[in-house]
């Protein structure tokens, strides 16, 4: 009997210690995966079983809630998912039904890093529509959820290209350095006629009127389609103002569109001096020492080492008394994985010279940078300019093949642009978008989801278009 205890002892202090190895590396979750996990027969397979499982709750279709509900979980090592959670939803029930439409699924292709085995992050929309008949009184209806929705007549492309062509910078706001994007709601009827325009997020008066004299220009869109049947519905239209080029990356509706259009602005005789319309001109050193002080003072998010994952986060800030950065809202990190390291960062910078209060910054709320680079090349002050401005040629060259068709070939130079230059946005949206043409979507959305990380806020509709 003592030697069967002794054996029993021996064998838990032998085996324990592996036991305890393997908890801990089940607790690195990644957000990306060198692959990543597969549902058998697909995305769409996954997608039509959670529909069929799903239960609408009658409180909601009676009250007519419906919308997506965008759930999380992890896909474990061993195919089976867990934590799963609803992130976005109309309705507390609808998240409820969503959660348990996932029960019972089938287990997952694991997803791999460095060809082991990984716990990674997955995301997937639940979609909940009310069935309705269409009748002679869908006329006074306006749809947010549609079968098909409205298009711009001859796609993406030809609506870019007619933005473009419309666009006159006003002088008042292109001398002041004021820039960025206008949001217009249209409402499109059953006809495909813009029945009204409003600005849902402004910029200036200036570039707001401009943006909806643009829109009167434009001929009429393909109607939101319900049942086969037209129906009215809204339509959201970024245009986007830059001070130095007008340029352009579109996505609408269901159909996402790769543009670069490019007309540069001559300077005027009547053009000031904008240098001190640049926050950082009133900080010691300029942009430079900013950029060195926060590659300093940064430790790089351990989880996002070891994924080697590069970031440009986006940080709203206001200047407060001590004329000092004070951080309100994080832009791009959903995962949160660099967010509270920007904010320290951004807690950490010194004020800024006095001469700033005689500025207009301090009424705005201002943008920041905080760019977390692996690659050391790209930081500030070494090759990062030369590097950008390669990738920038290559960019463009890639845009030319893709506009012909070539859409293999333009991902090839979209992917020597990231090499040259791994912080390259735009890169990774076009590659993107021509990996959706070949019908990769899993490749299409990591590539959009980069894009946001690196400072790209208008890749949130390719994600929600695209992405799982």
């Amino acid at each position: 009997m003592f030697y069967t205890r002794l054996l029993l002892a021996l064998c838990a202090y032998l085996f324990i210690p592996n036991l305890h190895a393997q908890s801990i590396a089940d607790t690195t979750i990644y957000i990306m995966a060198e692959q990543m996990p597969q549902y058998p027969g697909g995305n769409d397979s996954l997608l039509r079983e959670i529909a069929a499982r799903v239960d609408y709750p009658v409180q909601c279709s009676d009250s007519n809630i419906q919308g997506k509900v965008y759930l999380r979980f992890v896909v474990n090592t061993d195919g089976s998912i867990a934590d799963v959670h609803a992130v976005k939803s109309p309705h507390p029930l609808l998240s409820v039904a969503a959660i348990a439409a996932t029960k019972g699924l089938k287990k997952f292709a694991p997803g791999l890093q460095q060809g082991k085995p990984v716990r990674v992050w997955y995301s997937v929309p639940v979609n909940f529509k009310v069935k309705t008949s269409v009748t002679g009184s869908v006329a006074d209806t306006i749809y947010e959820v549609v079968d098909e929705p409205a298009l711009y007549n001859g796609g993406a492309d030809e609506l870019a290209t007619a933005i473009a062509k419309e666009m006159v910078y006003p002088r008042e706001e292109f001398q002041n350095g004021v820039h960025g994007q206008v949001f217009l709601k249209l409402l499109i009827n059953e006809k495909g006629e813009i029945q009204s325009t409003t600005v849902s997020k402004s910029v200036s008066p200036g570039l707001d009127q401009e943006a909806l004299r643009i829109v009167k220009r434009l001929k009429g869109f393909k109607p939101a389609i319900i049942n086969q049947t037209p129906v009215k519905s809204y339509y959201s239209l970024p245009i986007d103002f830059n001070l130095h080029t007008v340029e352009h990356t579109l996505y609408f509706g269901s159909a996402i569109g790769l543009v670069s259009l490019q007309s540069t602005f001559a300077t005027t005789a009547g053009a000031t001096d904008n240098r001190r319309k640049f926050l950082f001109y009133y900080y010691n050193g300029g942009y430079e020492a900013y950029s060195q002080f926060i590659v300093e003072k940064m430790i790089y998010p351990e989880t996002a080492f070891k994924s080697k994952t590069e970031a440009i986060i986006k940080v709203n800030c206001r200047i407060n008394n001590e004329l000092k950065l004070e951080a309100v809202k994080v832009l791009n990190d959903p995962e949160n994985v660099f967010t509270n390291e920007a904010l320290r960062l951004i807690k950490l910078v010194p004020p800024f010279n006095e001469e700033l209060r005689g500025s207009t910054f301090l009424k705005d709320t201002l943008p920041i940078n905080v760019v977390f680079v692996l690659d050391k090349r790209h930081s500030w002050g070494q090759s990062a300019q030369k590097d950008e401005k390669e990738a920038d040629m290559l960019v463009e060259e890639g845009t030319g093949f893709y506009n012909k068709g070539k859409y293999e070939k333009s991902i090839d130079y979209f992917s020597a642009a990231i090499r040259y230059y791994s912080l390259h946005s735009k890169a990774f949206f076009n590659r993107g978008v021509a990996l959706l043409k070949l019908n990769d979507k899993q490749g299409a959305c990591e590539d959009f989801r980069t894009a946001f990380l690196l400072g790209d806020l208008d890749a949130t509709d390719a994600i929600k278009q695209t992405c799982p």
